[in-house]
């Protein structure tokens, strides 16, 4: 009976430990910007290998990299192609692109992807895919 009380607690406290630590890995995670403009839609993907991120700003597709470490975060200077658009999809692009050069840290909370800049804005997405 002491032998099975002391398996449930190792279970109890596994479990509790387990549910307890907050998610930080971004691989393989799909996002979409919330602050976007209407009919302009930006996206953040992390791929799921290596330490590259990708999406759409709005116009234009970008790229790049970013390091972690924990809940911190820093993206490489991002590429992206050249494409023109509408005047209020390109201001949006722009912006969004400025923010994320600024991002040093991110939460993962209820499938949203909180970044936040080194000025404390909040960059707020929310996960595609489970």
């Amino acid at each position: 009976m002491k032998k099975q009380l002391t398996l449930l607690l190792a279970f109890i406290m596994a479990l509790t430990t387990a549910c307890g630590k907050p998610d930080t890995s971004l691989k393989g995670k799909e996002f979409t910007y919330q602050e976007s403009p209407r009919d302009v839609t930006i996206t953040l993907g992390f791929d799921a290998t290596e330490n590259r991120v990708y999406g759409s700003s709005g116009v234009n597709r970008y790229f790049g990299s970013y390091t972690q470490n924990g809940t911190e975060l820093r993206f490489s200077p991002l590429a992206s192609t050249m494409m023109a658009g509408p005047q209020k999809a390109m201001e949006a692009e722009q912006a969004y692109l400025k923010e994320m050069n600024d991002v040093v840290s991110f939460e993962l909370k209820d499938r949203r992807l909180i970044l936040k800049t080194k000025t404390n804005q909040e960059l707020i997405f929310k996960q595609d895919q489970p």
